[in-house]
């Protein structure tokens, strides 16, 4: 396999190397293995081009001459056939060392390619111009195609290369002739492209190889492993079910853990976020290089950093905070952190942050606190004003960046009163005028049939001037808008939130603004009730006193 060579078990202890060496030696093998594939046809093909010159072109000595130069070719080429049949069978065998067969291959050819220019002088004819040309052409192609085909190792480059490439160059100037010195001069920067071409092709070659063998070793140590965890397995089978159950347990732990481990750097700066963050809508890749502060609202972030600056936090102490992350991926989070100070770990230099979700808890203690709030207010006999401010406060505490408002409407459906703790002091002026302008129309009929209403582009033209030019002003966005319905099914009226921002609620959000509103009804109709018993009470307190007042008269007269 790619590789093996780099750690045969095979070789003695005293050749031990290192495994760099081993995969430098590697990767020459395979270089060398390369170039004696690529070149496994020149046996045939130099004997054959050498014949086809020497029946061509028109010799400048005697025709004994040439076949002796042609039969030395031959011979040489028969003997390197020879070679390369000895080292392929050592190769097959697995015995080739590069170190030891790439000097011989250089020698053979310098050798052969010194037989091979000898076409030049047998060939060269001084009133041949044209053949002679051929032969300077013949050289230059047979540099150029041993330069793309021997490129993996300089030695053996230039052992091909050069000798050929000098007998053009020199015959170039010899010959005096303006276009053979033409010719000379422009094969020098040509040979030294080439050569440059030639060595980023080597770099590459061996950067492959090395990535190849690396992974080769990756692959062989990763199968080390698992055969010796195999083993292990083996012998320790009569524990193996435990530890099966500890692993599935432990698994199970970690894949629904809802902690979320995130280390900064001593700025804030995220460098890891875990795979638990996607619990929490956050993606760990894209966490990193955001500083952690920046998720928080401005008052709990500046809360943050006043406990920071007051040198309050000691080192490897730990820190531990309830926070929000405001509507971050689309929704309201309550976060438990804790914060451990390791700055003055080396391996750490920075924060580590644990983060549990705890938004299901928290929308739980704000909705019984709420709820208690108002039935409290309710039985202690508050104004209803001040019971549905309460509501109204308790929704802004459910979604920290809405602003809440509760009207209420007579039984001619006319808006008495506006709720709206935290919205700007014209709103309720606002809101009686827009009730006005709406109550006959779509929106004014779909509140009174009781249907929920959300709209998320308040401030766009089709709104009305009423609507868009008071959202503009004061930023508001989107409202929630849910219809307050007495127990005979009559709207009383509404319970709405305001955001600044295109926001829709959740269902959770959806069912809390349902029971708000359902609260809210629950105190109006309490708050009615007495108000009519009081009515009574006060009409039959009158009834008795004339009653009492008709009898004295009588009793008088009797």
């Amino acid at each position: 396999m790619p590789g093996a060579s780099i750690h045969s078990e095979a070789s003695p202890p005293a050749c031990v190397k290192t495994a760099e060496e081993e995969r430098a030696s590697a990767i020459r093998l395979e270089l060398y293995r390369t170039i004696m594939r690529t070149f496994r046809a020149l046996p045939l093909f130099f004997p054959a081009i050498s014949g086809a010159v020497f029946f061509t072109f028109t010799p400048a000595y005697p025709e004994p001459v040439i076949v002796i130069w042609w039969l030395a070719i031959v011979a040489g080429y028969a003997e390197y056939g020879l070679f390369q049949r000895r080292f392929f069978a050592a190769d097959d065998r697995g015995e080739a060392d590069a170190d030891r067969w790439i000097k011989p291959t250089v020698i053979r050819y310098w050798l052969l390619n010194l037989v091979w220019i000898g076409l030049v002088p047998l060939f060269w004819r001084d009133d041949g111009g044209m053949q002679n040309l051929a032969l300077l052409t013949v050289l230059i192609v047979h540099v150029v195609m041993a330069s793309q085909m021997a490129f993996q190792l300089r030695s053996i480059f230039f052992s091909v290369t050069i000798p050929v490439m000098a007998t053009v160059i020199g015959v170039c100037f010899w010959a005096a002739s303006t276009t053979f010195v033409a010719l000379g001069f422009a094969c020098i920067p040509a040979f030294l492209l080439l050569a440059h071409v030639a060595r980023q092709q080597r770099a590459f070659a061996v950067e492959t190889y090395n990535l190849r063998f690396r992974n080769a070793d990756l692959i062989r140590d990763l199968g080390h492993a698992r055969d010796v965890s195999e083993a292990a397995r083996r012998r320790a089978e009569e524990a193996n079910e435990q530890l099966q159950r500890r692993e599935h347990h432990f698994r199970a732990l970690v894949e629904n853990a809802f902690d979320v481990v995130l280390v900064t750097d001593e700025n804030a700066i995220i460098q890891y976020a875990s795979p638990a963050a996607e619990k929490l809508g956050l993606s760990p890749d894209a966490l990193i290089g955001i500083n952690s502060l920046d998720f928080l609202a401005d008052e709990q972030k500046q809360q943050i950093l006043d406990k920071f600056g007051e040198g309050s936090f000691p080192l490897e102490k730990t820190l531990y905070y309830e926070l929000t992350l405001p509507r971050y991926a689309g929704r309201n989070v309550w976060i438990e952190s804790s914060v451990t100070n390791l700055l003055d770990d080396a391996n750490v230099r920075g924060y580590v942050i644990n983060i549990r979700d705890i938004t299901e808890r928290k929308r739980t203690e704000t909705e019984q606190r709420n709820h208690f709030r108002v039935l409290r207010a309710l039985a202690t006999g508050e104004a209803l004003d001040e019971v549905l401010s309460l509501l109204a406060i308790g929704a802004e505490e459910a979604s920290p960046t809405g602003r809440a408002a509760v009207y209420l409407l007579d039984d001619q459906n006319d808006l008495l009163t506006c709720a709206a703790p935290h919205l700007p002091a014209d709103f309720q002026g606002w809101a009686k005028t827009f009730w006005r302008e709406q109550r006959d129309t779509p929106f004014g009929h779909a509140v009174l049939a009781g249907s929920k209403i959300v709209v998320t582009n308040l401030q766009e033209d089709e709104h009305g001037e009423t609507v868009t030019s008071y959202t503009r002003k004061t930023g508001i966005q989107t409202v929630w808008f849910q219809p307050v319905v007495a127990h005979n099914e009559k709207v009383v009226g509404a319970f709405a939130l305001y955001f600044p921002d295109v926001y829709k609620p959740s269902p959770w959000e959806s069912d809390y603004l349902l029971g708000a509103a359902h609260l809210a009804g629950i105190a109006i109709d309490r708050r009615r009730s007495e108000e009519d018993l009081q009515h009574a009470m006060e009409a039959a307190e009158l009834a008795n006193r004339a009653k009492s007042k008709f009898l004295a008269n009588m009793s008088h007269e009797l």
